[in-house]
């Protein structure tokens, strides 16, 4: 697992939090808390000009502070339309920072407060280009986080979570610990209303598969059968 703290700076602060067993003893329509957990998953090399798959249905719909405990992968959400996740990376080679969704430019410091809901839809399993014109413009070494939030603070929502039995509905919303702070997102991951991850490891952009050039024997070939079908033709009419 790499350590980002030299890219983005987290720092910590108190939370207000409700114990699982406490959120559990609830009854099953009882409005309590929900909080984020992001994984932007892994990467695998890939060449320049090729597109980077994207994927975040690792994250996760979780029981208020507990992010390893009962929930459900964002990828089956029925409500959707509540979240927002959007893509960042970083390249190690210049040192640069960009979000990769999101039109949010390279700006590291951005309120996350202004970024909509409703893009999760879009942007849990998509895409991203690499080349000219482009964050992976050049071969390097690179990461790539996910943001994962939702704005809906108390409104409340039911989904189907799991702690590896059988599922169940559980109605709850989410309180106000959401930060503005991607540095916080990060370290404070699966604890928010709003969470943030790099992959698990670095990848490397590589130079473009070439094609090699045929051998010049083989550029012969069509010339040599065209030469010997003349020939028999030939020999056939004598």
């Amino acid at each position: 697992m790499i350590s980002y703290t030299k890219i983005l700076k987290p720092f910590t602060f108190g939370l207000s939090v409700i114990g699982l067993g406490a959120l559990m003893a609830m009854p099953a329509k009882a409005t309590n808390y929900w909080d984020v957990t992001a994984d932007a998953g892994s990467f695998a090399p890939v060449a320049l000009g090729d597109d980077i798959p994207l994927n975040a249905c690792g994250s996760r719909l979780t029981v208020a502070n507990n992010p390893t405990g009962p929930g459900t992968s964002l990828c089956n959400l029925v409500n959707i339309s509540l979240f927002s996740v959007n893509w960042f990376a970083w390249n190690f080679s210049s040192s640069t920072f960009s979000w990769i969704t999101g039109g949010l430019g390279s700006n590291s410091g951005v309120n996350l407060s202004t970024i909509p809901d409703g893009t999760a839809s879009a942007n849990l399993q998509t895409t991203t280009a690499t080349g000219t014109g482009t964050f992976f413009s050049s071969v390097g070494t690179y990461a790539i986080g996910v943001y994962v939030a939702s704005l809906t603070t108390n409104t409340s929502f039911t989904e189907s979570i799991s702690s590896g039995g059988a599922p169940y509905n559980y109605t709850a919303s989410f309180g106000g610990d959401f930060t503005t702070s991607l540095s916080n997102a990060l370290n404070q991951n699966g604890t928010l209303n709003n969470g943030a991850a790099w992959s698990s490891d670095f990848f490397a952009v590589t130079e473009p598969v070439t094609v090699p050039e045929p051998a010049p024997l083989m550029l012969l070939i069509p010339g040599m059968i065209w030469i010997a079908r003349r020939e028999r033709k030939r020999i056939n009419a004598v």
